[in-house]
């Protein structure tokens, strides 16, 4: 079998396991309200799934009216950071301008995750 094969057979299998979640009824809503202490204008949430664009800033999730919600696999640990712009030169930073470690949660039905955002790097 070459690499091209096994890669479609582990992207099936991927889809198949996503189907079954879904219809077994275990994926979670979960929603992140982020409060902004410094000036941006826009807000972006990227993370480490694909509905948060993957840690690309290109696809980033733009935040309204302070919340973001969004549907996970329950159980699935999730990462995220907020951006003032989809560029990582305008990721959220600290009171000081220190860098912050990444926001995390588990996903679970009907969860809501706070965030408070002090300063960005632009």
């Amino acid at each position: 079998m070459n690499k091209k094969s096994i890669i479609l057979i582990k992207k099936m299998m991927y889809n198949i396991k996503d189907e079954w979640k879904k219809e077994d009824g275990i994926m979670a809503n979960v929603n992140v309200k982020i409060k902004v202490t410094g000036n941006a204008k826009k807000l972006y949430v990227v993370g480490s799934t694909k509905n948060l664009g993957e840690w690309n800033p290109k696809n980033a999730v733009l935040v309204e009216e302070g919340v973001v919600s969004k549907q996970f696999a329950a159980g699935e640990v999730v990462e995220f950071k907020v951006l003032s712009a989809k560029k990582w030169d305008n990721v959220e930073k600290g009171a000081f301008g220190e860098e912050v470690a990444n926001h995390s949660f588990v996903a679970a039905k009907g969860l809501v995750v706070e965030v408070n955002v002090e300063n960005f790097n632009k």
